[in-house]
């Protein structure tokens, strides 16, 4: 807005009936509002956890759903960490990136899951991680390492796939119920008539054939005891006999054994003397051979000059067989 001459006179008039600012309280007014802005500061910093020591945390999942930078990570179910960034990846994958306290490193292990959890039905959404605490020296041993670490993350549940699941259930169900009412209508009674014809037959052969089969049954043991009765009196009256005969029946195998060991002993002693007369009566069987050779030869054996064939002689004749009148 220009100041020409006719608004000098305004603005003087402005000047005096606007009361004059002493510099104190200026000062008092500019002080207030940096400790305001000091302290929006300190709480965005600690809300931030600004010059704290931080370990990164990664996670990777195929869906990110209800995730966000500034989400809360819990442990235990106590605010640890918070979720710095979400970046998608090349193969369509979330890169999450988390940042937790260093005081808190031991306490997750590389056996930890993360997951997102919410508080109660309508609360904020939130990473949960289970923990996994560890030793001292292997707390020490990875604050040496440093470096990042990687977790498997589970994503929340699919509220979409979860109706669309239950509904096929519910199909599913429903089709066996009707099945199951078609088969109760069906073949149950099938089933039951058949059940009552078994146990008329069950119950007609218990009241007939177990009877008879019994009476048989003990019938045979009656016969099984006296046959058992008998047999023990027969044992009795031959055992006597039988002990006689396998005594006799050894003493006769001994002396058997011993005829046999003579007769050994006896054939060993006259075997040379029986094979030398066996010689001898071979040669002289050889002799007697050559000796009828040479008398057959001398014709001093002649046999007697054969007689004339004799006349034959009739025969006499046949009497016919007497008739009987």
């Amino acid at each position: 807005m220009d100041s020409g001459p006719e608004s000098q006179p305004l603005q003087r008039q402005l000047k005096r009936s606007l009361p004059a600012v002493p510099a104190q309280e200026s000062w008092l007014f500019l002080g207030s509002g940096l400790l305001l802005l000091l302290a929006l500061l300190i709480g965005v910093g600690r809300e931030q956890r600004w010059g704290e020591r931080s370990f990164r945390v990664q996670l990777r999942t195929l869906r990110a759903d209800g995730l966000k930078p500034g989400m809360e990570v819990k442990l235990s179910g106590l605010p640890v960490g918070r979720v710095t960034a979400l970046n998608l990846q090349n193969d369509a994958s979330v890169a999450i990136e988390l940042r937790i306290d260093q005081k808190y490193r031991r306490l997750i292990g590389p056996n930890s899951l993360a997951y997102q959890n919410q508080e109660g039905l309508v609360g904020d959404s939130f990473i949960a991680i289970t923990p996994q605490p560890l030793s001292r020296s292997g707390a020490e041993q990875r604050a040496r390492d440093g470096g990042d670490l990687t977790l498997p993350y589970q994503p929340s549940l699919d509220l979409r796939q979860v109706l669309l699941d239950l509904a096929q259930t519910r199909i599913d169900l429903s089709r066996t119920l009707r099945h199951a009412s078609q088969i109760a209508s069906q073949d149950m009674p099938m089933a039951l008539t058949d059940l009552r014809q078994t146990l008329r037959q069950t119950n007609r052969v218990a009241s007939q054939d177990v009877p008879l089969a019994l009476g048989d049954f003990r019938r045979t043991l009656d016969r099984v005891g006296q046959l058992s009765g008998t047999l023990n009196r027969e044992t009795a009256s031959t055992a006597p006999r039988l002990r006689q005969t396998l005594s006799e029946l050894n003493r006769t195998g001994s002396g058997a054994r011993l005829a046999s060991l003579q007769a050994e002993a006896l054939l060993r002693d006259s075997g040379p003397l029986l094979i030398k007369t066996l010689q001898d009566i071979q040669a002289l069987t050889a002799s007697s051979n050559r000796l009828l050779t040479l008398l057959v030869g001398s014709k001093l054996l002649d046999p007697e000059p054969p007689s004339p064939p004799s006349a034959p002689t009739p025969a006499p004749p046949s009497r016919a067989p007497l008739q009987r009148p």
